[in-house]
Formats: structure tokens, sequence, C-alpha cells
């Protein structure tokens, strides 16, 4: 993929532009042979999983009921072959053709190489990524409303350039209505604000009543209208695609079970002697982390089967596995005393190195300073390099909590040494110039104060949990500028000569040109964040072809809607979905570092865990009689970003708005005597709604720890109720019942009855009705 878009180096019309349409030719056919195999390759797989499931016994047909529905991921991405063979054949075609010319006619186009086809080289970030085909198919959705949003913000401008063309029309830039509208567009954007009204507003005092209502709808109240439109609708868009992620997992889920059963089994999963064995899990687990010890491999066992019952049905299997795949395993390390000491040195240090930077970079340097900053410098820079090296030691000897390193702050770290260093041993060639390097990588190192902030290394944390999810969100936004690029190469390629009219434009500005695709690139993400794109797009009234206003301003104006309106406020949902949600939920009780915690303590002895933050765990065993305790940490995946991104409350508002009306028909029924209690769980995060009664009736027939155990368990037999077929599972109809003697007995025989049914599919959502009979 990166030799894809690497061939757009050698494209483009200025003279000074390494064209080389051998270079291209190369590249071309690398890409196209890589691209090629790989179809290949994915046609062979899909062929074989065709004739597995051709094989199998009809019963598997309804253990993978969406095997051939189109809103699996492995059909969705068989949206994208024919594009991309489309591509991969018109690039093929166009640069062996360009190739051949320039052969024949060297002199002719050797530096006018563009292959046009390229403008649809994006599509391959589709091909090979499914986070960009959420992010496109999350954009079709927000495009189609936030086009209308545009619109009448772009009408309600017309129709104040047409009041302004009247007011104001002895001012050049209101002269008419197309001059009116280009700047009142210009005024809407902030590019030229007050510069422009601030004339009128000298000879009229009374054009403040225009201007600054225009700017107060336009500004404010529009771009945030905008804004908003584009946050919802694109929450709303990636929460159906987090469903849908939601269905593949299962879809997997399925096949993973169906894969580690024993061949003579085909009784599929609507049996309720479909098992699998531990011991083919653990066989896998040892496979897929082959770094782990034995001992962390029971450990995670322990998720998967908590009871040491050795064999797992298909309702187990798909809540803990998944679990055990998420986890990250790692040594409780205690050592803080020690870690005390090295957040002090690292303290003393960066508050030393502050000062020494502020000092030599400041006007306050005198004579007697000259004599002790070099001095000052090596023990500073002895001393960062030292504290750094202490911390690297001491954590990869395993005797020190691995949360005080932080791979980004340490690697900043090093390389301010490495520089500061370097600086140390060029002072006494150049005096001048290692003092250079020596305050370059004190500088560089003043980021290690950020390590005393826990909200900054929070964020970073974050950041580095977000930034794979964010790959389709930037797939959008790069091909967004690719293909303004590409347009803009077609419209005015080598018509911009650096210097010709500088006496017409803004000094430098015509820097901003489509000369070349690197220089294009650069000229669109000017526009992309809105920097004075009005003083660009004069450059282009003076181009030497496709001059005409309506042609530029038409281009950078489109720009702008597309770039800002759209990919920039996409780009702000993502971070403002990702980063809120993420420290509203540490409101609730979440750890620091945003990873849940639990200690499994591997010993021969039964041992149970049970905290409010975390899970239970009834028994763990051990072959040798060792004790070994970890940190369980689950991994932030994309799935789980994009629940942070959502907001994740769909199921939360299902189970409060059921709350609400039951509590609504609960006070407006009469009183009866006999108590009935309801309670309404959430399967993913175990949230419950419900009245005060169903506790308090509870407790008489079921053990209170005992309670979560059974409301967990006749849920998940409700989501995968072996006795039903595929069409039964999808009824919220359908319902258990489970029946409880009192814990003491007493003359009075009456028993529980706990009933439960669905009321949501996805996300799981169970409500429980108790009632004495």
């Amino acid at each position: 993929m990166c030799y894809l878009f690497i061939s757009s180096y050698f494209e483009g019309h200025d003279k000074g532009t390494p064209t080389s349409p051998m270079a291209l030719l190369v590249l071309t056919v690398i890409v196209d042979t890589i691209f090629a195999l790989d179809m290949i390759t994915k046609r062979i797989y899909s062929g074989y999983d065709h004739d597995s499931g051709a094989d199998t016994d009809t019963s598997a047909d309804e253990i993978l009921p969406d095997q051939h529905n189109p809103n699996v991921r492995k059909a969705r991405n068989r949206w994208w072959n024919i594009p991309m063979v489309l591509l991969l054949l018109a690039l093929s075609c166009e640069t062996i053709i360009k190739f051949w010319v320039n052969q024949l006619h060297p002199n002719d186009g050797g530096f006018e190489l563009c292959i046009w086809s390229g403008i649809f080289k994006p599509i391959v970030f589709f091909y090979v990524s499914s986070k960009a085909q959420d992010a496109i198919s999350a954009l079709s959705q927000v495009t189609s409303i936030v086009s209308r949003v545009i619109f009448i913000e772009l009408f309600i401008i017309l129709s104040f350039a047409a009041v302004a063309c009247h007011l104001y029309s002895s001012f050049s830039a209101f002269a008419d209505l197309p001059h009116s509208f280009r700047s009142l567009f210009e005024l809407s954007t902030t590019a030229v604000t007050p510069s422009l009204w601030i004339p009128v507003y000298n000879e009229q005092r009374s054009a403040v009543l225009f201007f600054v209502p225009f700017i107060i709808i336009c500004v404010f109240y529009m771009h945030s209208l905008v804004l908003s439109v584009v946050f919802q609708t694109y929450i709303q868009a990636m929460s159906t695609i987090r469903d849908r992620a939601s269905a593949d997992r299962d879809e997997a889920l399925k096949l993973a079970f169906l894969a580690l059963q024993p061949v003579n089994q085909s009784e599929g999963l609507s049996e309720m002697v479909n098992v699998v064995q531990v011991a083919h899990i653990r066989s896998v687990l040892r496979k897929i982390r082959p770094h782990y010890s034995s001992t962390k491999i029971d450990a995670l066992i322990q998720i998967v089967d908590s009871s040491s019952v050795g064999t797992l049905d298909f309702s187990t299997f798909r809540s803990h596995v998944p679990k055990a795949l998420r986890t990250s395993l790692r040594s409780n390390r205690q050592g803080m005393q020690d870690s005390l000491m090295l957040k002090s040195l690292a303290t003393f240090v960066a508050i030393i190195n502050l000062c020494y930077v502020l000092i030599l970079s400041s006007a306050l340097q005198s004579i007697w300073w000259e004599i002790v900053v070099l001095p000052a410098g090596t023990i500073i820079v002895s001393l960062c390099v030292f504290e750094v090296t202490l911390r690297l030691c001491l954590c990869y000897c395993s005797c020190m909590p691995t949360t005080i390193m932080h791979r980004f702050l340490d690697v900043l770290a090093a390389l301010a040494g490495l520089i500061s260093i370097y600086g140390l041993f060029h002072y006494p060639i150049d005096h001048h110039r290692g003092l250079e390097y020596l305050l370059l990588g004190r500088a560089i190192d003043l980021i290690r104060m950020m390590r005393l902030s826990e909200l900054f290394c929070a964020i970073l944390s974050r950041t580095g949990q977000v930034l794979p999810a964010l790959v389709g969100p930037l797939a959008l936004v790069f091909s967004s500028l690719h293909i303004f690029t590409y347009i803009g190469m077609l419209l005015w390629g080598g018509a911009i000569t650096v210097g010709k009219q500088a006496e017409f434009i803004t000094p430098l500005y015509d820097l901003n040109n489509f000369n070349d695709y690197l220089s294009g690139l650069l000229t669109m993400f000017n526009i992309f964040v809105v920097n004075d794109w009005n003083a660009i797009a004069n450059v282009y009234l003076h181009a030497d072809r496709c001059s005409s206003p309506y042609i530029v301003y038409f281009f950078f104006i489109s720009a702008n809607l597309v770039g800002v309106s759209i990919m920039m406020n996409v780009l702000t949902a993502f971070f403002v979905g990702a980063f809120v949600t993420q420290v509203e939920s540490k409101r609730d009780g979440e750890t620091s570092d945003g990873t849940p915690k639990i200690r499994v303590r591997m010993t021969n002895e039964n041992t149970t865990l049970s905290t409010r933050d975390t899970p239970r765990i009834e028994r763990v065993n051990s072959y040798g009689g060792t004790r070994s305790e970890f940190r369980v940490y689950q991994r932030q995946g994309y799935d789980d970003v994009i629940q942070a991104v959502t907001g994740d409350n769909d199921a939360i508002s299902v189970a409060k708005k059921a709350h609400d009306i039951l509590e609504i028909f609960e006070r407006l029924s009469p009183a009866i005597d006999q108590q009935v209690a309801y309670l309404i769980c959430r399967q993913q995060s175990q949230d419950y709604f419900g009245n005060k009664n169903f506790l308090s009736i509870s407790k008489i027939y079921i053990i209170d720890i005992e309670i979560h155990g059974v409301i967990a368990e006749m849920l998940s037999e409700l989501i995968e109720s072996p006795s039903a077929g595929p069409a039964d599972k999808n009824r919220s109809s359908c319902c258990l019942q489970r029946v409880f003697l009192p814990l003491v007995k007493c003359s009075d025989e009456r028993q529980l009855v706990i009933s439960a049914s669905l009321i949501n599919q996805n996300p799981h959502v169970g409500l429980f009705v108790a009632r004495i009979m």
C-alpha cells in the first residue's frame, strides 16, 4: 500500500519534480503483483471454506445462519474486490501507455507525467482495512444529513449576500452578488475577520447591525449546528457498526467452537452434549501465547474454566474465551519504596533541567553563567541519563512496577540524552554548535516534567489505545486530501510559476501549488486547517489557465466544506467520544491506567477473590504447589474504543426506559397483597435496574452472594437457549422460570418463582420478575 502512494511522488508538472517513468512502472508492477497474490490467496481460502462447509452436517447451517449473510465481515470485504481490480487494471494500463509514450518522445512528456487514474488510489484503504470500511459506512450516513445542513448554511449566506450587495455596493467586496457571496463566505470561515467589514464600519457605523448578527448566526450558530449534527449522526452510525462488529465476533466464536470440537461430534450447537475440551483450548492458548509460562497459561485457563469442569458449552465458551484472549498477565511487582525513590529522583532531575533551559534560553545570562554552563550541563545530562537508565534496568529486572515506565516519554528522554551527549563531545571542536546541541537535547527533555502529571500520562495512555481505531477516520481525511490534490493537479498542474506573480499575491504563497503531488498535499492541508485559504485561492486567480473566479472559488469552497465542515468534524466527534467517555467512566471507579485489574494466586488450595471491581475466581489449581500472583489487564481493542466513542449507551437506555415504564406501571397499579419484584439486567456490563422488592424477597430463598450468579446464569441461558432453534432464539416471548424453596423450613410452604425474558437482543437486556407463590 505504501508503494502505491510513493509512486505519486514521481508524478508532477514542475521541471524540478523528480519524474521517473521507470520508477512509476516498477512501483506499479510491484503493487499489482502484491495485490494480485493477495486476491488469489483470499480466493483460494474462500473456496476452501466453502468446500469445507459443503461437507459438514446440515446442522452446521443452523449453527452458522449468517454464513452467506452480506452483513457479516467476510461478505462485506468482498464488496471492494471489484473496485480494487478495476483500479489496478487502470493504473497498469495508463502507466504502461505513459511509459511507452515517454520512450518514444522523451523530450515532450518528461516533466508532465501524471497517472490520472491515481485519483482512485484511496480504494486500497477500504480494500485492506476493515476500520476504513466502517468509517466510510458511517460517513455515508453523516454526509446525507450534513449536506442538507450545509445547504441551509449556504442559503443563509446567499440571503445575506443579496442584502449586502444592495446596502454596500460602493465597496468592491460587495459590488455584485457573486462578490458579495464570496466575501461573506470568507467572513463565515473567520479568514477575513474583521479586515473585510471594518472599512464598511468606518464609513457606516450602522454596518455593525448587519455584520455582527451575520457572524453570530454563521460562525457561532451554524458551525456549531453542523458540528452537533456530524457528532450525533456519526455516533449513531458507529453504534450500528458496533452492533455489526458484535455479530462478526459471534460468528467467529461459532466457527472457533466448531473447530475445537472432536471430529466424531456432529450434533451442532443445538444439542446439550456439544461441548469442547478445555485441554484443546489450552493447546490453542500455548500456540498464540508462546511467551507465556505454564503458570500463566493455567491462570488463563482459570478465566476460561473457573469451575474446573474440563468442558465448556457454547454459552460459557462465548463469554469466557474472549475475556481470556483480551487478558494480559503481568507478574505482580512490589518495590514500592524503590518506586518512590525513583519518582523523587525523576522530580528533582526534571526541575533542575527546567531551570537550566529557562536560564540558558533567556536574557538572564551573565558572564559568570558562561563559565558554569558546560559543567552544569554535564551534571544535568548525567543525572537525566542515569535516571532513565535506572528506570529501564529496574523495570526489566522485574523488581519495579511496570507503571513507572512509559515508552513514549522514555524514548524522548533517551533521544534527548543522546543529542546532549553529542553536544558535549562536539563542544571542544565548535563551542557554538556544541552548545546548540546541548540546549536542544535539554529542551526536548523538558517533556519529562509531564511525567509528574497523572492527567498527562492518562491522556498518553488513552491516545495509545485510540490511535489504532483512528485508522478509519484518518483514511477518510487522507482520501479527501488525495482526491482534491489530483483535481488540483488536473486544473493547475504547471500553471503556477513560483515568483512570477509576486506583486499580486501574498509573499511566498505561490509555493501552495499543484505542480507536483507533495506540493498539492501541502496546499490541501493548509486549506483543511483554514489557514488563509482565501489568500491561497487568490494565487490561482493569476494562474496560467483555469483562473476564472467561478472555477477557483468553486474548488476552494468545496474543499473547505468537505474538509472542514465534514472531515474535521468527524475527527472531532471521534476524539470527543473516545476521550470524554473515558473520563466519565473513570468517575465510576475505573482504575487510573484505564485497565481493570484482578489478582490470581496460583496455589494448590482453593481461593476466592471477590471485590466490587474485580471478577470472582472460585478455585485455582496449580501443579507445583507454588504461589504466583499476577495482575490481569484487559486489553483495549478496536471494539472497546468504538464502544467508548459511541458511549455504549444503547443497552443502558433500553434498560432505563424499561425500568421507568415499569415504575410508572407500579405506581398506577392498585395495591395487592402479593409482592411482585422486577429487575432489568444488561448482559455485557452487568448493570442492574429494579425496584427494592427484588432483593428483599429473594434473600429469603437465595443466599445473597448467589443472586448474581442466578441472574447471570438465566440470562446466559436466554441468550443461547440449547433447545431453541435459530428462529426461536430471536423471540423475546421466550422465557425461563426458576423455582426456589425457603432457606429455612417454616410453616409457610410458598415458593419463589423467578421468570426471565429478553427485552432487547443486541445488546442483550433481560427482564426478571420475582413472585412468591
